[in-house]
């Protein structure tokens, strides 16, 4: 029986975390360089890897979101999730966080048995560069910013405020989350000189990626986030777009479906309550 050792990641885990992401992953994952940048930056306790003997079974993070919730991401090879996720559940009630949501790359088939329900499915969404379908009309004045710009802070806070799985967060926290991805061309449309909506973007998977498209309520139904996501898909320097959309966010993904992208992959959430 091979020998299973949990242990912090090392700079070394880069590209053998990508391997194993890319062998049980249908849609785009981290490539080696993406996770070489990022491991490093994870603080103690709040990430591990898997091995099982020679090969790499697992890896896992884990990172708090407000008061009442704890995120955990997770690959692992079938049958090896187990003790990753007590790791995450553990870590969990560090913080005392009453519910734990685990987001598995890959089948999750271990989440059921531990205690979890599924409570969300987000679709990603893809197109190459090439085959974008632009947007006819131009309906709002679109000013180029930096990810981290204020008003699109003010935006996301407000009009995503009774979306699912949103945790309201301060300027700088949201900043610092929005920092941890390299910086991509980002927008915000204004109308008579008001913020009404905005798209900031990174690059992640090798592929120029939208973090978030908002557009206030008031201004729905114009196009102004086809113009927005147009604007975006034509300034990114990347041969394919990608984006990730509830399931359930009809409109949404009317828009995106205009735009020719198509569904590449699915990411599940998974909710447990932990005891006090």
């Amino acid at each position: 029986m091979s020998t299973v050792t949990v242990r912090a990641p090392e700079g070394a885990d880069a590209a053998r975390v990508a391997t194993l992401l890319a062998g049980v992953v249908p849609g785009p994952s981290e490539t080696a360089e993406e996770l070489g940048a990022d491991l490093p930056a994870w603080p103690a306790g709040d990430a591990w890897v898997l091995d099982e003997g020679d090969r790499l079974a697992g890896f896992a993070t884990v990172r708090r979101r407000g008061a009442l919730i704890a995120d955990g991401d997770l690959v692992a090879l079938p049958g090896s999730e187990q003790p990753l996720v007590e790791l995450i559940e553990r870590r969990a009630a560090d913080w005392r966080a009453p519910v734990l949501r685990v987001t598995p790359r890959g089948s999750g088939s271990d989440l059921a048995g531990l205690g979890y329900r599924l409570v969300r499915t987000f679709l990603r969404l893809g197109v190459d560069s090439a085959a974008f379908v632009p947007p006819a009309e131009a309906p709002a004045e679109l000013l180029p910013v930096e990810p981290a710009d204020p008003r699109l802070y003010q935006l996301e806070q407000t009009c995503f405020a009774a979306s699912w799985g949103f945790v309201p967060e301060t300027y700088p926290q949201w900043r610092d989350r929005v920092g941890r991805r390299p910086p991509a061309p980002s927008f915000v449309a204004l109308a008579a000189g008001d913020a009404i909506g905005g798209i900031y973007c990174t690059y992640r998977y090798g592929w120029g990626w939208v973090r978030s498209l908002v557009v206030a309520p008031a201004a729905r139904g114009r196009g102004v986030g086809a113009q927005l996501l147009g604007a975006a898909a034509a300034a990114l320097d990347a041969s394919r777009l990608g984006l990730e959309v509830d399931e359930l966010n009809e409109p949404a993904r009317r828009l995106y479906a205009r735009a020719g992208l198509r569904e590449i992959d699915r990411e599940r959430f998974f909710e447990k309550e932990l005891r006090a």
